[in-house]
């Protein structure tokens, strides 16, 4: 992992030392967001690169990709593209556009970048429907805040349509719906007061309480499902990511960290209510908050179905955009600490990850640029 601990620190050092030059050089404001995009476009091999190349090539002969990630690649072709890079490239413009409108709300970018590429990038840079699926929900999170709800429904459509997993969005999406229109009344404002465990004790209670039947009941009801459930396309996308056997090791390591930073981020929020409730961030960290909050809710599907793991990656991503949003109106004792909590536990990921076989350095090293 040493190339890719030396981009880590030249990143760090952009995101720290920089950052007072970023008022005379606003180009310095998402240079990080280069070195991400560099890795990303010009990337010639990983675990998964020669299986887009087949997709591309041959137009999914064995049927692993979805409908929408699909019409992309024959618009492609159409259009006379003939390269899978022409992929990397729309996903590059995707993560480019969704972190320039989080930036309009982030001070420094260039941080929540540097968290990104320690983790879970590397994981984006293999799995590239599952980025462009979760990056289009992020980008339906944003059209959601500004009240634009059709186009956050149609940002949720096309995320499902490149990735059959974006469907677990929309159940997150309604559980903060029903947060929001329970706990707003019309002409009041979203403030950090909705987030309190006593303004919304059913609504916490709730999800709390449906997360432990979901452990304890889940696989249950998914095996009915499996044997019942009428539409065959739903049955066999269920089958392909079915597991085996619990994953108690997976479920536990995932819960801890949510749930540690769950904690952690209600105290923070909680104790800068007054500062935060006069920012115009405010909506924005409060739904970040309920985003992250819904993990509870799923986290009994780790126990039988594999592919959510990807679900509380991106809850990484969503941790470290609420962190960029409080974080101007944190102390200096405040930043240090939530600095060194964010770095600690995505460090901790990427070597998890690591220590399973991912190899960062030939991923990073493979790289048109180096050739």
């Amino acid at each position: 992992m040493i190339i890719y601990f030396v981009v880590v620190c030249l990143m760090m050092i952009l995101s720290f030392v920089a950052d007072p030059l970023k008022i005379r050089f606003k180009f310095l404001k998402q240079i990080s967001l280069l070195f991400v995009l560099m890795f990303l476009v010009f990337n010639t091999d990983n675990p998964d690169f020669q299986i887009y190349n087949e997709i591309f090539e041959f137009n999914d002969p064995n049927g692993i990709a979805d409908i929408g990630f699909i019409m992309i690649i024959k618009l492609i072709k159409y259009l006379g593209g003939d390269s899978y890079r022409i992929i990397l490239i729309i996903q590059a413009l995707l993560l480019f556009i969704t972190f320039s409108r989080f930036s309009k709300y982030i001070k420094n970018i260039n941080f929540v970048i540097l968290l990104y590429f320690i983790f879970p990038y590397i994981m984006d840079v293999i799995q590239v429907r599952n980025n462009l699926m979760f990056f289009l929900v992020l980008n339906a999170l944003i059209e959601y805040i500004h009240n634009k709800k059709v186009k956050s429904l149609i940002f949720l459509i096309f995320a499902t349509m490149l990735h059959s997993f974006g469907f677990v969005f929309f159940i997150v999406f309604f559980v903060i719906e029903l947060f929001v229109s329970r706990s707003v009344r019309i002409g009041e404002r979203l403030d950090s007061h909705k987030i309190g465990y006593q303004n919304n004790k059913v609504f916490y209670n709730i999800i709390i309480t449906l997360g432990i039947i979901n452990i304890i009941a889940g696989r249950s009801f998914v095996d009915l499902i499996l044997n019942k459930f009428p539409i065959e396309f739903v049955r066999v996308k269920i089958q392909y990511y079915y597991a085996d056997s619990l994953n108690l090791g997976t479920l536990f390591s995932w819960s801890l960290l949510l749930i540690v930073d769950i904690i952690i981020f209600y105290n923070l929020i909680k104790r800068k209510e007054q500062q935060l409730n006069k920012s115009n961030n405010i909506k924005m960290i409060t739904i970040l908050y309920f985003f992250l909050f819904t993990g509870i809710l799923l986290l009994g599907c780790m126990l039988y179905l594999f592919e959510f793991n990807r679900f509380y990656r991106g809850l990484f991503i969503v941790k470290y955009l609420l962190y960029g949003c409080i974080e101007k109106y944190l102390n200096e004792k405040e930043k240090l600490f939530m600095r060194a909590y964010l770095i600690l536990t995505s460090v901790l990921m990427a070597v998890i990850y690591y220590l399973r076989g991912i190899d960062y350095d030939h991923i990073l090293w493979s790289n048109l640029l180096f050739d």
